[in-house]
């Protein structure tokens, strides 16, 4: 099972770079959406989203999702997000963000 939720997530990272790089964010987004719903823990999932609203111009949406991260590691693991997800936040919330997704996990998509 552990498996192959690595290698949904590799692919839900992939389309999510691809969509993006076209300029269609609503795809990305619901890719990126799915690779939450898949593991609603993944940080990088959440910087994720984060990325493709700022991208998509949606400063406000991403920085709710933030706060909503934020306070679900706080009820749930008592923890504060990582320092890549506090400093993606940082950045959109000065405007300093530039499109870069380099989130998707590092592992190939292992054949079956």
């Amino acid at each position: 099972r552990e498996y192959y939720a690595r290698m949904a997530a590799t692919l839900f990272a992939r389309l999510v770079r691809h969509y993006t790089a076209s300029g269609d964010y609503d795809a990305a987004l619901g890719w990126a959406q799915r690779w939450l719903v898949l593991d609603p823990w993944q940080e990088e999932a959440h910087r994720t989203i984060m990325s493709v609203l700022a991208a998509a111009g949606r400063r406000c949406d991403a920085l709710a999702h933030y706060a909503m991260c934020r306070q679900m590691l706080l009820d749930g693991l008592g923890a504060e997000p990582s320092a890549a997800t506090i400093a993606l936040y940082e950045e959109i919330d000065h405007e300093r963000f530039v499109v870069s997704f380099v989130s998707a996990p590092r592992e190939p998509i292992p054949a079956l």
